[in-house]
């Protein structure tokens, strides 16, 4: 995949390569991500991330700070 000349040249005048094997195409509707942070306009986590946090909240809570870590 090719990307345009303007990001390309953004890109070289940073000092960096760019990786063709992981360029690749995603569609409005499905998730953004880069580095694990979701490009999205809205902020969104996934879910497996806020029942973690429960989880952690919940023992926390249970159990007391000392005995949750």
């Amino acid at each position: 995949m090719i990307i345009g000349g303007e990001l390309a040249e953004i890109i070289k005048d940073k000092w960096f390569r760019i990786n063709t094997k992981k360029i690749r195409l995603s569609h409005p509707y499905q998730r953004q991500e880069v580095t694990g942070a979701d490009c999205q306009p809205l902020p969104n986590v996934k879910r497996k991330f806020l029942r973690q946090v429960r989880a952690m909240l919940n023992a926390w809570k249970k159990y007391g700070p000392e005995a949750a870590e």
